[in-house]
């Protein structure tokens, strides 16, 4: 290896620890570790910084892959983490392993750091399924060792190594530390959605604590002219969530009524289960049939309707929603609506991308299953779902969660049947090594297992785990930055692909204002330059039903102006064009 190549390598570490820094992933508790290019046998570990402060080699201690000992004489000066045996005995017993990153989890820490003592509960690493291997330390302890939780003795080590059956597992500690071993910089990261509350909001301006004051803060909010060095920009985006269909008869996720704080045990669909699994479809599927109706005929509610109203008398620009219920196009088909993670209204071929009515595809559900479309004119007969009230449903023996899912305890899924994609059954694509596809139906047209390798219909949605497309990417970051002013409306935030554009916004110094009831992930990064005599131009937070504030606030607006829903040019301010 040259010396090119060994600067490429100490660039790439440090790449990796800023990366791991920057998105939160290891926090200064955590530790990242590299096995060195040039001998196999020995690895690089990180003294006691925070990823997001390492520079150089200088910050690593190298050590003997085989026993642990440090290589350098002088390295015994400092402290390395206690946790080292981690690293060496991972780098032992999987000679394919090049690195290893150690995070904890934050809502364990303050527990470790306080002596507040932790009661039992559901780890968080339980998204994770029954597949992934689990270490509990307990068992490993020898006579009269410290019971800390901590892998800081050579057994320990070598315990938790032996634990990960492949090296591809992953391990999960009963403890307050998340483990996972990782290639050296690169491959697909997949995120699994925050479950846990989040904190309690801080209302600013204080005054936006009531309805009538958080009014008067959007009012400021959406009429004050930008301090921004586009003096031509001012355009308000529009970002929202779940809580602004809450009252259109949705469930959302995080709200007092949401699916995670009512049904603990929930857990979504990943797309590479629906994309590998043929009982993970079917499941879906006979789930999604069960909720498609009262979904289906769910409508836009006051809400909905004043974001039509405020784009109408040219406040906003445009609109970009996480939710995937359709409600944002049918009330403001003028108003440009970016749906972030897809639509529900149609079904979308995974091979040849061709899309297919929802509505159609329901009859054709109804069609392959007729045992289960009776269950569901009982289940419609019922009332257990058109209720809006998620007790009385639960106590009709279902649980019903977003985007149109219903689950109904104790039904086995595996006899429902959905059909193939037609395009792909009349003409089989070809696959990359241009050998055509081959797909297999039953008697009735089911898409069946086995040889079938195409065809598989899924909701045109982006499901947890599967990336938004480049050109949606593109296109939502250009309306964050042709805008002056980010307003989010009903959401947390908690997906990542949503907060990232409200921190591009704050980045480029614009005002965020955010309604919604209930925490938002990192929202104290948003408001943190606001002094105590903000008005809202500068950014505001308040928690207010939506449904019920924003017709108010276009009322609002519209005494302000001399025209009511006048044109974008009339009740903005006049901006020069660019070439005056």
């Amino acid at each position: 290896m040259s010396s090119t190549d060994i600067a490429q390598f100490w660039c790439s570490v440090v790449t990796a620890n800023h990366v791991l820094d920057y998105f939160s992933l290891v926090t200064g508790y955590g530790h990242f570790s590299a096995r060195n290019p040039l001998t196999n046998t020995t690895f690089f570990h990180n003294i006691v910084d925070t990823p997001g402060t390492i520079t150089s080699s200088s910050n690593f201690i190298e050590f003997n892959v085989y026993n642990g000992a440090p290589v350098a004489s002088n390295s015994t000066s400092i402290s390395p983490y206690s946790e080292m045996w981690i690293h060496q005995a991972i780098y032992k017993r999987y000679p394919s392993i090049n690195a290893v990153v150690h995070s904890h989890s934050r809502a364990v820490l303050p527990f470790a750091n306080t002596g507040v003592p932790l009661v039992p509960q559901l780890h968080l690493d339980g998204v994770l399924g029954d597949q992934v291997p689990v270490f509990d330390i307990a068992e490993y302890y020898r006579p009269n060792e410290t019971h800390d939780f901590l892998v800081n003795l050579p057994h320990l080590g070598a315990a938790l190594a032996d634990t990960f059956s492949t090296p591809e597992n992953n391990a999960t500690k009963k403890n307050s530390e998340q483990e996972q071993t990782v290639e050296m910089v690169g491959g697909q990261l997949m995120r699994i959605p925050y479950t846990a509350p989040l904190p309690a909001p801080t209302i600013i301006p204080s005054a936006a604590a009531s309805v009538s004051g958080a009014i008067a803060a959007l009012t400021d909010f959406l009429t004050s002219t930008p301090q921004l060095r586009n003096k031509n920009k001012d355009k308000t985006v529009l970002l929202t969530g779940a809580g602004i269909s809450v009252a259109s008869g949705l469930a959302d996720y995080r709200g007092t009524k949401g699916t995670y704080t009512l049904n603990k045990t929930y857990r979504p669909i990943y797309f590479h289960e629906f994309v590998a699994n043929h009982a993970a479809r079917k499941r879906y599927w006979a789930r999604s049939f069960l909720g498609w109706t009262n979904l289906n005929k769910s409508k836009p509610n006051p809400a909905h309707k004043a974001v039509a109203d405020l784009g109408r008398m040219g406040y906003l620009s445009s609109v970009i929603t996480q939710n995937v219920d359709s409600f944002h196009p049918q009330a403001h088909p003028s108003l440009r609506t970016l749906e972030l993670h897809g639509y529900l209204r149609s079904a979308v071929c995974t091979t040849c991308r061709t899309e297919y009515d929802r509505q159609l595809f329901q009859n054709d559900l109804a069609a392959l299953n007729p045992a289960w479309s009776d269950f569901l004119n009982e289940m419609l007969a019922s009332g257990a779902l058109t209720t809006e009230n998620p007790d009385e449903r639960r106590r009709l023996g279902l649980k019903t969660n977003p985007d149109g899912d219903v689950d109904v305890p104790g039904v086995d899924y595996a006899t429902f049947r959905y059909p193939a994609c037609p395009t792909c059954l009349a003409k089989p694509p070809q696959d990359k090594d241009g050998k055509k596809h081959v797909i297999e139906v039953d008697v009735d047209g089911a898409w069946v297992a086995g040889n079938s390798t195409a065809g598989i219909l899924k909701p045109n949605v982006i499901m947890f785990g599967e990336s938004i497309p480049d050109t949606t990417k593109t296109a939502a970051e250009l309306a964050i930055d042709e805008a002056s002013r980010v307003l989010v409306l009903g959401s947390s935030l908690a997906t990542y692909s949503a907060w990232r554009l409200v921190k591009r916004a704050r980045e480029q110094g614009m005002p965020i204002g955010i309604v919604n009831i209930g925490g938002v992930r990192g929202e104290e990064q948003f408001f943190s330059h606001l002094g105590e005599n903000s008005t809202g131009k500068d950014g505001l937070r308040c928690a207010h039903i939506l449904e019920e504030m924003l017709p108010n606030l276009v009322k609002e607006l519209g005494q302000k102006n001399t025209t009511p829903f006048a044109s974008s040019a009339m009740a903005r301010p006049f901006v020069p064009a660019p070439w005056a």
